[in-house]
């Protein structure tokens, strides 16, 4: 049975939820002080679900959303002063409808999206067969201390340590300073048959000690392929941090980020307390390979490959932000990385 809930402002408005329990299930509705709405969104078991409309205090109708399971699905539509309609967008499943068919990311096109229309009817009938697609491993990128008897100057995984160019290169700089060594990754070191970084030999990340702004300038990522020829030498700075072995540890299977996932498969999760699946305790950790661990709101299905995350955490005296991951993306040709960083 529903109860109506009502709250009062000191401006003369008040607005009315529509509850079932502990959820909002109905409308909820906020009224100027003259009674005329102010604007009502409808809702199921929690979640957005039908219109959300907008009215001036004389009650001329100026927006509309349509939502399904908490995102927009429809079109949303705005009004001026005199009555000339704008569509702002027309949406699907949180999507920009003319945008869907274009997406990139070749594991979304694979694992999630072939699921997006699923609807909550009918997932839990599906949701072992669906989880199964969408699982992928991750490996952990950990610190241990550097023996004394390890030779950096021989090819290995490191943070705070770059110990090799490639011919002719030189180490890179931004505005006349070099960058920082942020860790190397000997890839023939990954422990992961399907290894993201299969192709290369060699890994490399440079940086500034403050927030990049561009891959290629403040923060740099290098790759070699095997066979590629690599000098050895000595950093022309200091690492922000004393280096450390870089090691990798097998972590949980991961899942697409909540922000990724199909909304019924999001909505089944959450009403079914399966929480572990939508916050794994490393998704935030660096990592490599898997989905992104979105530290924001984040979307992959218009982004390349994703390679790995790296938490700036793991890099002692690295200025770039309150707790900023940097996550690093490569194209179908395996020639080109992209790169975004997310900041609390």
């Amino acid at each position: 049975m529903s109860e109506i809930r009502t709250t009062h402002y000191d401006d003369g408005k008040w607005c009315e939820q529509e509850y079932v329990g502990d959820k909002l299930d109905g409308r909820w509705t906020v009224y100027f002080a003259d009674g005329n709405k102010n604007w009502e969104r409808l809702h199921k078991n929690g979640r957005k679900e039908g219109y959300f409309r907008q009215w001036t205090e004389d009650g001329r109708l100026v927006e509309e959303q349509w939502y399904h399971l908490d995102q927009l699905h429809g079109t949303w539509r705005k009004w001026d002063e005199v009555g000339n309609e704008k569509i702002v967008g027309v949406f699907y499943w949180g999507y920009p409808r003319s945008a869907f068919d274009t997406t990139r990311n070749p594991e979304f096109n694979a694992a999630i999206k072939p699921y997006i229309e699923i609807e909550t009817e009918e997932v839990s009938s599906r949701i072992d067969e669906v989880l199964a697609e969408m699982r992928r491993p991750t490996l952990r990128l950990n610190k241990k201390p550097v023996s004394p008897s390890i030779d950096r100057a021989e090819i290995g995984s490191y943070w705070n340590h770059v110990g090799f160019l490639g011919e002719a290169e030189q180490w890179p700089s931004f505005q006349g300073t070099p960058l920082h060594p942020i860790l190397q990754i000997d890839c023939n070191e990954i422990p992961f048959a399907d290894s993201p970084l299969k192709q290369f030999a060699l890994i490399t990340l440079f940086a500034v000690d403050d927030v990049p702004q561009k891959l290629g300038e403040g923060i740099v990522l290098r790759a070699y392929r095997p066979g590629e020829t690599l000098v050895s030498v000595q950093p022309p700075c200091s690492p922000l941090d004393e280096p450390a072995a870089l090691t990798f540890a097998p972590s949980d299977a991961v899942y697409p980020d909540e922000n990724d996932l199909p909304p019924a498969i999001t909505a089944y999760l959450v009403d079914h307390d399966r929480d572990m699946l939508l916050h794994h305790d490393e998704k935030l950790l660096s990592r490599l390979g898997g989905w992104p661990g979105w530290l924001q709101n984040g979307c992959v299905a218009w982004l390349d490959s994703f390679v790995l995350q790296v938490d700036s955490l793991d890099v002692e005296n690295w200025n770039c932000g309150d707790a900023t991951i940097h996550y690093f993306f490569l194209n179908p040709s395996g020639e080109e990385f992209s790169w975004i960083q997310q900041m609390c």
